[in-house]
């Protein structure tokens, strides 16, 4: 809903008083009435938008009831699901959706019982501490927990006969511009797409060279050797 709460005179569609239907608009020396006021400027600088509080406040508000109107005619016509009316015999449950950090979520005993619990009711068993899982590391800590792809990254550098290369210090040459047609030669597109990919994941832990990795990633259909030494 939206509210006015300057003391001026607001026309609908932002028409201001200055024009009516009869101006004509091709006149240069009335063309000045077709524009807006200082004054009006100023009055739309002070509307708000002011949300309901309560299921109790909107039904109360035709605008509000007509919207859910709609709304519920919408999910009707979709076929969304299927509207019942309640059994006399049956209580209705309500059901909330809460987002909220749990209180002492990290307690040892918590987890502990918790983890009791699971092992009665499903074959499981407790490994400890993760500290490898899918290519990442995970140094847990008291204080923190650290994620890094250090094994993932001296993988990557051997699959591409990159160990022995120089450390740089930006992702990608300020002076490097790339384009799909730079005359240079093709490179090899399997091996150009496997980098881009293996570096797409690596950003899990290094979202500073994403930026890079993306653009690069928009020329894995016809790469150039440019583009393969922008990569490595």
């Amino acid at each position: 809903m939206v509210e006015n709460t300057g003391n001026y005179n607001l026309l609908q569609d932002g028409v201001p008083e200055e024009f009516d239907e009869e101006t004509n608009i091709e006149d240069e020396s009335l063309a000045v009435r077709g524009t807006r006021s200082l004054q009006e400027i100023y009055a739309r600088c002070s509307v708000a938008i002011i949300e309901l509080a309560s299921f109790t406040e909107a039904v109360k508000d035709d605008r509000w009831v007509q919207a859910m109107n709609q709304e519920m005619e919408m999910i009707k016509k979709n076929g969304t699901w299927m509207l019942v009316n309640k059994p006399t015999d049956q209580h209705i449950i309500g059901v909330k959706w809460i987002y909220k950090t749990k209180l002492n979520a990290d307690d040892e005993s918590t987890l502990m019982n918790c983890k009791e619990k699971l092992k009665k009711e499903f074959k499981m068993s407790d490994l400890g501490k993760m500290n490898y899982f899918l290519g990442l590391q995970f140094i847990q800590d008291p204080d923190y927990i650290c994620l890094h792809q250090s094994k993932y990254t001296l993988e990557l550098l051997k699959k591409f006969h990159m160990e022995n290369c120089k450390a740089v210090e930006s992702p990608l040459a300020t002076n490097c511009k790339l384009s799909k047609d730079d005359g240079a030669p093709d490179a090899a597109g399997t091996s150009y797409r496997s980098l881009i990919v293996s570096l797409l994941y690596l950003t899990t832990s290094r979202p500073d060279i994403m930026f890079s990795i993306s653009l690069l990633s928009c020329l894995m259909q016809k790469p150039s050797q440019i583009h393969y030494t922008a990569a490595k």
